[in-house]
């Protein structure tokens, strides 16, 4: 049995490999704009939001729920049998959405491989999960730093070579997969505990268990990802390309924030099971009050030096598209709350509220967003997600502070 580490170094070490995966990812998105122009841009942008709808239908909610489980109900293989299912059935469903949405053959090629990089990740997800209840999120954050650097590297080398975005968005799906069987096989599939065997009807068993999770977490992807999928049919993939380069550097807010909060969920779990209501509350308002900060800070910083950044980033062209960002970075804010939410109530399984709060946040982003482009241009779709955002966290805050509110005082 390997030693565990302290909560407050493991958070340490996740986050440095987090942010490093982060800032990579980010560049992949900075340096296709330089190397292939706004088209190529827009076909990664395209295939992002496309691939991030069935890429959280595969992850089925299951994280948050595998590293609450603590008795445990499910051993890891039947996690990693479940997502085998949920991986299959979600790559065909994006195959042929691409097919009933006419997309070019480039375009459709885009979106498949980064939906294999993505299935790949799916199964990372599960080692993930279990170095964390191990107490081993050093080594999950040496996973993102090697999966972070590789995937640049074989996205520029590839890119430089081929001058082709299908081949480097194939580059990253190779880093991913050698990243997968050369360390998260080696060093995190040594920490899964022998317990007791593998069975089929656990997986099934797992897989409906979830499905209430999954359902919301698509429900979410869904309104996130639409409003640059349906700005790619309304204006054109080089809109897309430039709206996406410009909120691209802001993303590292709701990334900063993911980072603080994933490593909660275990002691959120354990309080919750405890019945301690009061630490439960105090962890809760921890976080608030830091995304409170990293939120004035950010929205500080881009009213300051947003411009000054994206000159620097991408060049004098991209200034005409300058007043994306303060919408970009409200969302991004709104959704890293919205992030937090759903994590916290999938630990507290509290899922009537959390369904209700997506489907009311999927039904506004649907009525409002095609008037709002129409009026608004590429702004628009961040008024419609900001709308949409705001109603689901009312929501979800309430029904969790009702939750939370009724539970018995360990």
């Amino acid at each position: 049995m390997q030693k565990k580490i302290s909560l407050k170094k493991g958070i340490l070490y996740n986050s440095a490999g987090s942010i490093t995966n982060l800032g990579c990812q980010w560049l992949t998105t900075v340096l296709v704009l330089r190397m292939g122009g706004y088209q190529a841009a827009g076909f990664l942008s395209l295939a992002m939001s496309v691939s991030n709808i069935f890429y959280t239908a595969a992850l089925y909610g299951m994280l948050s729920y595998q590293i609450s489980d603590l008795r445990p109900e499910f051993v890891e293989k039947e996690y990693f049998a479940a997502k085998g299912c949920t991986v299959f059935v979600s790559t065909l469903l994006c195959a042929a959405v691409c097919i009933v949405s006419h997309y070019s053959v480039a375009q459709t090629i885009t979106v498949l491989l980064y939906m294999l990089y993505r299935a790949v990740e799916t199964f990372q997800d599960t080692f993930y999960g279990i170095g964390q209840k191990a107490g081993r999120l050093d080594l999950v954050g040496g996973s993102k730093l090697i999966k972070g650097i590789l995937s640049l590297a074989c996205f520029v080398g590839f890119l430089k070579i081929s001058q082709s975005v299908q081949w480097a968005v194939a580059g990253i799906f190779l880093a991913v997969c050698i990243t997968l069987f050369f360390y998260d096989r080696t060093f995190l599939g040594r920490l899964i505990a022998p317990l007791r065997q593998f069975q089929w009807d656990k997986v099934k068993q797992l897989l409906l268990r979830c499905f209430p999770f999954a359902l919301s977490s698509v429900l979410y992807t869904i309104t996130l990802s639409l409003p640059k999928i349906y700005l790619e049919k309304a204006i054109g993939s080089e809109i897309l390309g430039a709206y996406s380069s410009v909120g691209a550097p802001i993303m590292i807010i709701q990334v900063a924030a993911a980072y603080l909060f994933i490593p909660m969920a275990t002691p959120f779990a354990q309080y919750y099971e405890q019945g301690a209501r009061k630490k439960l509350t105090g962890l809760v308002m921890q976080f608030l009050g830091l995304t409170g900060l990293l939120a004035l800070l950010a929205l500080t910083g881009v009213k300051i030096f947003g411009a000054f950044g994206l000159r620097l980033l991408y060049g004098e062209k991209i200034l005409q598209y300058q007043d994306f960002l303060i919408p970009l970075t409200v969302c991004t804010i709104l959704t890293a709350c919205m992030l937090f939410l759903n994590m916290l109530m999938t630990v507290i399984r509290a899922f009537k509220g959390l369904l209700l709060g997506n489907i009311l946040g999927i039904s506004a982003i649907c009525i409002c967003l095609p008037d709002l482009i129409g009026r608004f241009g590429a702004n628009g779709a961040s008024y419609a997600q900001i709308i949409a955002l705001s109603i689901q966290i009312m929501v979800m805050a309430l029904s969790t502070a009702k939750k939370i509110y009724h539970l018995n005082e360990g």
